[in-house]
């Protein structure tokens, strides 16, 4: 122990009497932390942590490629017929990435969204923190005008208010009906807001 305390001694006397190289060590040190805590950080938020949906495992997306079009969307017809003609999968949903104005409710605003088929969240396991999701019967032409809000709308435009409710919005000139509030951790693909 003596000999440690007689190192840790003569380690500090050295970096007092050379300010440079004592700064220039200091800044490695910190550069290298940060960067190491920046890379685990990305690794674990996209590798190591498991999306936070029932048997993520079993999750896949699927999407179709065109010679224009790097990646898109499977049409609505090529959904249904995979939907309907599917044997290897349990369900298959849809989702289309989105933005609508809501307007009606104080100022404008440009919210990210998702229009989803009624199997998504029975099929990712997700329940409504507050109200329900769709149904079946929504999920159709003609079917109710009904919509589900990311947790941070509820909490910006509705200060968390169960109230939100059966509340309507007006999103891109058409009326909603809310009936259901998200957890706030869920997250499809990107954060969205209704």
């Amino acid at each position: 122990m003596a000999n440690f305390w007689h190192d840790l001694r003569y380690a500090l006397r050295t970096l007092v009497s050379n300010p440079g190289f004592t700064a220039v060590t200091i800044l490695t040190l910190a550069l290298g932390i940060g960067a190491n805590t920046a890379i685990f950080s990305v690794i674990n938020a996209v590798l190591l942590r498991p999306l936070p949906f029932k048997n993520p495992q079993q999750l896949c997306v699927l999407t179709e490629r065109l010679p224009s079009v790097p990646v898109v969307g499977p049409s609505y017809q090529n959904f249904q017929d995979f939907r309907d003609r599917a044997k290897s999968f349990s369900g298959i949903s849809a989702t289309r990435l989105t933005t609508l104005t809501l307007t009606a409710a104080g100022e404008p605003e440009r919210l990210p969204a998702q229009m989803t088929s009624a199997s998504m969240f029975p099929l990712l396991g997700v329940n409504a923190r507050l109200g329900r999701t769709f149904a079946p019967e929504e999920d159709r032409a003609g079917g109710a005008q009904v919509a589900v809000l990311g947790y941070g709308l509820w909490k910006r435009r509705f200060a968390g208010s169960a109230e939100a409710l059966g509340k309507s919005i007006t999103l891109d000139n058409k009326s909603y009906t809310i009936i259901g509030v998200l957890p706030a951790d869920y997250q499809l693909l990107v954060p969205s807001d209704v």
